[in-house]
């Protein structure tokens, strides 16, 4: 009535444990494989559609996210904003906007042809190195290949021969120092403490990042005058947008930018665990069969 299940010899699978490790490094590789692989489908898709909103938005072109009559007249005086700029910087963004929507009609073909490029030239060699031998690692574990225990230790050595690459090499799109800190808005704009709930706390970073743009980008005293003060923060903000896409570049991944040290401090220590604690089980077992045959 039922099927006899299926006895296997002893020794013929690795213990749970070290096999639970191994296809959560699997896992973990085949993970990073993929959103590598996506970044010329999914991610640019992601990355040149949110450009192209800040591009419009700036330039007073309607989105069909901005329907209502209010976000209509603030895109109209946003285009006569636009208008108003020099001749340089206005052929410069809309140059750039062009270049954003030919990187819309990308080819499935071409695709394919940048995700072979992506893991040619573009990816760290460490963090390649890394995803194919966590593949291969723990496929030879599980098929119980001799000397693989070992070949573990390779993964954390790659791990911290990444952070301290990308760390010391690492890229980032726009320099930080262009975009005002939290304590600079607090200390010189709102110029009072936060209060202690959330929503207050968004409240006065709003405010302070609205005289942040009023004081720093419509080069204006904040008016009185509420309806007057709407329009200080609107130029502000148009000022600082223009700033911005003159700053920003291409939307194209960056797969040697700086990754977050605490992201990669966690990534060499998973590395680690994963190491020792396979290598650990794998000789505990490996000791207790040869007491057995003893």
């Amino acid at each position: 009535m039922f099927k006899k299940r299926k006895e296997f010899p002893p020794g013929t699978f690795i213990s749970t444990p070290a096999r639970i490790l191994s296809i959560m490094q699997l896992c973990l590789a085949f993970s990073l494989l993929l959103w590598q692989a996506s970044q010329p489908f999914m991610g640019d898709l992601f990355r040149v559609k949110s450009q192209l909103l800040l591009y419009k938005h700036t330039m007073g072109l309607e989105n069909s996210s901005e329907k209502n009559q209010v976000s209509k007249e603030k895109l109209e005086r946003n285009t006569h904003r636009f208008n108003q700029l020099p001749k340089a910087i206005r052929h410069k963004i809309l140059a750039k906007f062009s270049r954003l929507q030919e990187l819309l009609q990308t080819t499935f073909p071409q695709k394919l042809k940048s995700v072979w490029q992506i893991f040619a030239f573009k990816v760290s060699k460490y963090e390649l190195l890394w995803i194919i031998l966590s593949v291969l690692i723990p496929i030879f574990l599980l098929k119980r290949i001799e000397g693989a225990q070992h070949a573990v230790w390779l993964l954390p050595t790659l791990a911290l021969l990444f952070l301290v690459d990308n760390q010391v090499n690492g890229k980032q799109n726009i320099p930080l120092d262009f975009y005002p800190s939290e304590s600079e808005i607090i200390y010189s704009y709102l110029k009072e403490p936060l209060q202690s709930g959330i929503s207050q706390q968004r409240e006065q970073l709003k405010k302070g990042w609205e005289l942040y743009l009023v004081k720093n980008w419509s080069h204006q005293e904040p008016s009185p005058e509420s309806q007057k003060y709407e329009q200080q923060i609107e130029q502000g903000e148009f000022a600082f947008n223009v700033a911005r896409l003159d700053k920003m570049p291409l939307p194209v991944y960056e797969f040697q930018a700086k990754v977050p040290f605490y992201i990669a401090i966690c990534y060499v220590l998973w590395n680690l665990i994963f190491a020792y604690k396979v290598s650990k089980i794998l000789n505990h077992k490996k000791n207790n069969n040869t007491l057995l045959t003893l």
